[in-house]
């Protein structure tokens, strides 16, 4: 967990980890896990990989792939995310991260509940319910994520808007029981990685094809493998290796200025242009194209 509550770049890596990295490092029934769990990955085998220490079998699912420490601490990721995602300030309460739970603490001598509601992150409506056993004043910080520059927060019939990339915080003397509902639009977005790749994310969510899967026993002479604690390895069933068309001409002008695409390579001529120079004009196209529909959406 981030060691400061406003440290709002570590809790947006934090929600992209449990929301995305961690459910997919363990099978559905959770018999299975990964030691090591690979960017992009369309096969899980025993394979020898370019890894410093690890060995052939670390991103199989499986009862202790390469060291047995996973098999008994991959179930504490969801218990501990839960338990954290509150936080206490001189003057009152932070909301770090989102999900369903029940916070109950005291403030300044009197009992505080928070009970939040939602369906978060595959909805963007989330309700809390105050309750104060007696009056008292205190601060409560809802944090506004940078990807939703339109939320709004409704309290007391009232709307108001809330700054993405930031703490909202809401001062008053608290009295029984107040609803509040924090509302986080998103619209999907192309975010850039390592080597001009790029994904689809919406929210803290990251967009991921559906591949089709085969899954195959193995190690099954290994003491403890016996179903549904098995070994096993994962192999694609359906087409892959696709590419976003924008992510793709990116790349190709990585490679085109590395030099290692050259005009003699006629089958992306058609598409990408004759020319490193046709091939830039029409990158350049898309980006103020781009521009275009980010000062559409300014306006609105």
């Amino acid at each position: 967990m981030p060691a400061r509550w406003q440290d709002l770049k570590e809790l947006r890596r934090l929600e992209k980890i449990c929301f995305n990295a961690l459910p997919a490092t363990f099978s559905p029934d959770m018999w299975s896990h990964q030691y090591d769990q690979q960017v992009n990955q369309v096969e899980c085998s025993i394979k020898e990989r370019k890894w410093t220490t690890n060995g052939p079998e670390s991103n199989i699912y499986g009862l202790e792939p390469n060291y047995g420490c996973c098999t008994s601490d991959l179930s504490q990721g969801w218990p501990k995310f839960a338990a954290h995602l509150w936080m206490r300030k001189d003057d009152g309460l932070a909301a770090v991260a989102y999900a369903p739970c029940l916070v109950k603490t005291k403030i300044n001598g009197a009992n505080v509940q928070v009970r939040v509601k939602t369906e978060y992150p595959f909805r963007d409506r989330i309700e809390f319910s105050v309750t104060v056993d007696k009056p008292t004043g205190f601060g409560l910080y809802l944090r506004i994520p940078a990807w939703s520059p339109e939320a709004t927060i409704v309290m007391d019939g009232k709307s108001i808007k809330a700054s993405g990339g930031s703490f909202h915080k809401i001062e008053r003397k608290w009295s029984k029981k107040t609803t509040i509902v924090l509302t986080l639009p998103a619209e999907p977005q192309i975010v850039r990685g390592y080597n001009n790749s790029v994904a689809i994310q919406r929210g803290p969510l990251i967009f991921a094809l559906k591949i089709g899967e085969k899954w195959v026993a193995v190690n099954q002479d290994k003491p403890g493998r016996e179903m549904p604690h098995g070994d096993w390895e994962v192999y694609p069933t359906s087409a892959w290796n696709y590419a976003l068309l924008r992510a793709l001409k990116l790349s190709l002008l990585f490679y085109y200025r590395k030099g290692m695409i050259t005009d003699t390579r006629k089958s992306f001529l058609s598409i990408y242009g004759k020319n490193q120079k046709q091939f830039v004009d029409k990158l350049y196209k898309i980006y103020e194209y781009d521009k275009s529909l980010k000062r559409k959406r300014k306006r609105k």
